[in-house]
């Protein structure tokens, strides 16, 4: 049972996290590309609008790959956010806020390691980056 102190310090959590810019939504997008799928940021939620409207993408998923990538001498692992089907080609996609992308060291090992997917897989590879 979630008690009244517990409700509270949530609450503040989560309006410290919003004042911030750091809370993510999460929930289910309705689209006619891609069906139903998941998104867990509000950045995210935004491409799968843009990607709706967008005439040249056909369709849209989750990849469900699981790449491997090195971080402080060991082996982690990091899932893209999205495989796009253009009517030119495919892309695989990763969205980030700009500030995150550009500065954060585990985050660009990441990249490098869905980059590196792409190219393997004969895709193109695309940071789609948010300035929120």
């Amino acid at each position: 049972m979630r008690t009244p102190e517990y409700r509270a310090r949530r609450s503040e959590l989560t309006a410290r996290l919003v004042a911030t810019g750091t809370f993510y939504e999460r929930g289910w997008h309705i689209s006619p590309k891609a069906g139903t799928v998941y998104f867990m940021s509000s950045w995210e939620e935004d491409r799968w609008n843009e990607l709706d409207r967008d005439p040249t993408v056909t369709t849209y998923k989750r990849p469900g790959l699981y790449l491997p990538y090195e971080w402080e001498g060991h082996t982690r692992h990091y899932v893209p956010d999205v495989l796009i089907t253009y009517t030119f080609g495919m892309v695989l996609e990763e969205i980030k806020p700009r500030r995150i992308a550009e500065r954060d060291p585990r985050t660009k090992a990441k990249l490098a390691a869905g980059a590196a997917c792409a190219l393997s897989q004969g895709w193109a590879w695309n940071v789609y980056l948010r300035d929120k």
